[in-house]
């Protein structure tokens, strides 16, 4: 398997595998609250992120593309595979969050010709049959 995108929600017909492939640690819950005994209630939306330490211009352009990313969109509606909460692929859709072209973001820096610490964030997962 492979970690896969496709633009616009249910498309899991169009999914692309995206290269090269990123790092990620899979599904999670955006923010865990803990009671007064010490209950965990999770308590927020399901996210994942997509993770590159360093790429060059060309790969990147390919992965923006791939991704169906415009300059100066922020989000995104797509559909993704991607390792969920057991490490196992599953399908999803989700929006994306550009890393790139808005104000305030602090994560992409191009530094030296690469492009460091590219993180490509999915929100709002919903997991598709």
């Amino acid at each position: 398997m492979a970690y896969q995108i496709a633009t616009g929600f249910n498309n899991q017909a169009g999914l692309t595998s995206v290269s090269p492939q990123p790092s990620s640690d899979g599904v999670a819950i955006s923010r865990v609250i803990y009671t007064v005994n010490q209950k965990a209630i999770d308590d927020g939306i399901y996210v994942t992120l997509w993770r590159y330490s360093a790429l060059d211009q060309t790969s990147l352009n390919n992965i923006l593309s791939t991704m169906g990313i415009a300059a100066g969109t922020r989000t995104y509606e797509v559909t993704v595979r991607t390792t969920d909460e057991t490490r196992s692929y599953s399908d999803y859709n989700a929006i994306l969050i550009s890393p790139l072209g808005y104000e305030g973001n602090t994560r992409a820096k191009y530094e030296g010709g690469f492009w460091h610490n590219v993180v490509f964030e999915f929100r709002l997962l919903e997991k598709l049959p």
